[in-house]
């Protein structure tokens, strides 16, 4: 919870090719699970659930794909080994 995160979108035309982007907006399924701030274009986490986040054009004709994004409140973490690598 209260983490901000910043998704990145590629679009591609039909024949899978990258294409020049277009205006868009970030969508959240739950605003009371994550919200979406438009300026930074950043998805921000608010409490414990599942949303679904997608990106979609102002117009609203086109949307990407949704995206399951599981919140979870952690209170703390323990690590065993004294070298990890991520």
């Amino acid at each position: 919870m209260g983490v901000a995160i910043q998704p990145t979108i590629e679009f591609r035309d039909g024949a899978g090719e990258r294409v020049r982007s277009i205006p868009y907006r970030w969508n959240s399924s739950d605003w009371n699970v994550a919200t979406i701030n438009d300026d930074l274009f950043r998805v921000v986490t608010h409490s414990p659930g599942i949303t679904e986040i997608w990106a979609e054009t102002l117009e609203g004709k086109i949307a990407s794909n949704k995206v399951q994004l599981s919140v979870l409140d952690i209170k703390s973490i323990k690590m065993k080994e004294e070298k990890v690598e991520l």
